[in-house]
């Protein structure tokens, strides 16, 4: 077997606990043609020991002062020469035999540029396997809600060629913009799809994704807003500034070429729908009701969660007025 170059790269900021199990998880597949990349932000515990320890099996590592962890991956990315590509963050870990199988997947389907498989939860004591269904019959509904298993997403380099970097100024949904990029240059036909386990995500209370939904939500509106933006759909750029906080340095890198606006718009509508159909607060109500006011898609066209979303918001918004809505609120959570 001709083994294509993998190139890994795991940006660290003070993951000392977590790191050595991480870097052994990679060098232990004795995988013939790897490429380890190590980005530390300037660590003040004992991460720097540890890469040290490990340094011979690596091909570049750092420690210094960085914006982030965006930032770090694509400090490492400038020195990536591989054929596929992907980060590793320094709490999670590699199954063993991984690479094998990712570089057996890319081998046989020359016409993928994305590989995607399975990955499984670690909580401290024990593993659950996920299985991601990330390409379902209709392709739309995977712009609208794309499975993110990043960990066990392998991007080719001639894919990152077109997409670009990572944006430096999103920290919490940069893997979800470029899959979005990603889909918007090659399509979800360009995915290859293993529900077989290449990786482990770890659970823990220090994790990123353990410290609140709403950066993460926050971060794919700004996302949004741009693709919006760029397509002409001005009232939906209106309801999501207002709602939520726009980044003044963040920057939409998808070309206008490549945008579809259809999908946009439907992508738009999902997220309205999925993140605004509980109301608790008349700022709440009232720009539920505009939600209401602004989508113009036949219930006929959307998926069952957007009905079910859909429902909710109407059934939440059409109290006869702001004091029986609220009393109707209040029965309701007295008497579930």
């Amino acid at each position: 077997m001709n083994y294509p170059k993998v190139s890994i790269v795991t940006p660290s900021f003070n993951q000392g606990k977590f790191l050595e199990q991480t870097i052994l998880s990679v060098i232990d597949q004795k995988y013939p043609n790897l490429e380890y990349i190590i980005v530390d932000g300037g660590s003040t515990d004992n991460s720097v020991e540890i890469i040290k320890k490990y340094e011979k099996h690596l091909s570049y590592w750092v420690s210094e002062k960085d914006k982030g962890q965006s930032d770090a991956i694509n400090k490492g990315l400038r020195k990536v020469t591989g054929d596929l590509f992907n980060w590793l963050n320094s709490d999670d870990l590699l199954e063993d035999g991984a690479l094998y199988k990712i570089a057996q997947a890319y081998t046989e389907n020359p016409d993928k540029k994305l590989f995607v498989f399975g990955l499984s939860y670690f909580d401290g004591k024990k593993k659950t396997l996920r299985k991601w269904k990330i390409t379902p019959a209709d392709g739309i509904f995977f712009y609208c809600d794309p499975t993110i298993a990043q960990p066990s997403m392998f991007y080719t380099w001639e894919a990152i060629k077109s997409i670009g970097m990572i944006n430096s100024n999103l920290h919490y949904a940069m893997d979800y913009e470029w899959l979005i990029k990603f889909l918007f240059n090659f399509g979800e036909k360009a995915i290859f799809q293993s529900d077989f386990p290449v990786s482990v995500f770890r659970l823990h209370a220090d994790a990123k994704t353990s410290q609140g939904e709403d950066n993460f939500v926050n971060d794919i509106a700004n996302i949004l807003f741009l693709l919006a933006k760029a397509s002409g759909l001005e009232k939906y750029t209106a309801l999501l500034s207002e709602r939520y906080k726009m980044h003044p340095l963040y920057s939409c890198e998808i070309s206008k070429d490549n945008i579809d606006p259809v999908k946009v718009e439907r992508m738009l509508v999902y997220f309205l729908l999925q993140h605004s159909h509980l109301v608790f607060t008349r700022k709440q109500y009232l720009f539920a009701k505009k939600i209401l006011s602004t989508i113009s898609f036949s219930p006929f066209s959307l998926s069952k969660n957007e009905i079910h979303w859909l429902w909710e918001l109407k059934k939440n918004t059409n109290a006869s007025s702001w004091l029986t809505f609220r009393v109707k609120r209040k029965l309701r959570h007295i008497f579930k």
